[in-house]
């Protein structure tokens, strides 16, 4: 009984101590591999408001997991709070996970991680974002990094903010769709595939040119005419984030970039979207290869 009670609290003890600080390790060079916690917003326009997605991915080691009937879970709540430019609250949301895996090194390894999004509605203009993470088998509320956005009015020249995605398709009810990377809007410096999905909201428009810069290079530098048209919403499928296709967003040509990444070292890329190659610029991009 007294070796189950030390045993016990040896698990205990290693669980703790795996709860995140800062959700990063301080003095580390790659991120992907260290980091226990990645958010990124998107906003999609709509009818008379803006589809926004707060997305987030958390690594099974920044959880508290408890042993029940031979399986090992954890819960947790992600809460938003949503403030405008004038400190008004307007958007609170909710969202309860709970997960649970077979073995005990499952709940200390870094490669595993639970993902997800809070959807919600705003208008044009400039917002903060406060998220909060619960761990329920502890009791812990953790105060995450603020992230301010800006919700612009949409127009037929607006390209929507680029999306970063696994190049491989995901299948899910037997179609095919693009998952979002979820690496805080970042590349992963990684050994896999990564490629860039930029909205046009102009569904007339069949291509668009697009200059990407990594550090002093221009590692891209070319017309894009390669796209899909859709009405880009974000759904889940076993525990990826998915770019599938809804009935209430504005349509957009989403025009694809495959395997950007090949192309990018760590540090940073911008994203400079063209018309042509003889125009003016309508929009840039800054992206970091984390």
């Amino acid at each position: 009984m007294i070796k189950k009670i030390i045993f016990l609290s040896f698990i205990i003890i290693l669980q703790l101590f795996a709860q995140p600080h800062n959700f990063r390790r301080e003095g580390e060079k790659n991120a992907k591999e260290t980091s226990f916690y990645f958010s990124e917003v998107h906003s999609i326009p709509g009818d008379s408001s803006n589809h926004i997605y707060f997305v987030y991915k958390i690594s099974y080691p920044s959880l508290v997991f408890v042993k029940s009937s031979g399986k090992y879970s954890a819960s947790f709540s992600l809460s938003i709070e949503v403030f405008d430019s004038a400190l008004k609250h307007v958007v609170r949301q909710i969202q309860n996970k709970t997960i649970s895996v077979d073995t005990f090194d499952q709940t200390l390894d870094h490669n595993y991680y639970v993902q997800g999004f809070v959807n919600f509605h705003l208008k044009n203009g400039i917002y903060n974002i406060l998220p909060f993470l619960t761990d329920f088998n502890i009791n812990n509320e953790i105060k995450l990094a603020p992230i301010r956005i800006d919700v612009p009015s949409s127009n037929q020249s607006t390209i929507i903010s680029p999306l970063i995605v696994k190049s491989d398709l995901i299948e899910c009810q037997n179609k095919k769709y693009f998952e979002l990377a979820n690496y805080d809007d970042s590349f992963p410096f990684s050994e896999d595939n990564f490629s860039l999905v930029l909205p046009c909201l102009d569904t007339t428009r069949e291509s668009i040119f697009v200059t990407i810069k990594n550090g002093s290079d221009t590692v891209f530098n070319s017309e894009v005419s390669n796209y899909f048209k859709s009405k880009i919403v974000l759904r889940e499928c076993k525990d990826n984030i998915l770019l599938g296709n809804g009935l209430t967003p504005e349509a957009t040509n989403n025009f694809v970039i495959p395997d950007i990444n090949r192309k990018l070292l760590e540090g940073n890329a911008e994203i400079i979207v063209s018309r042509n190659k003889n125009s003016i610029p309508l929009k840039s991009y800054n992206k970091k290869i984390i």
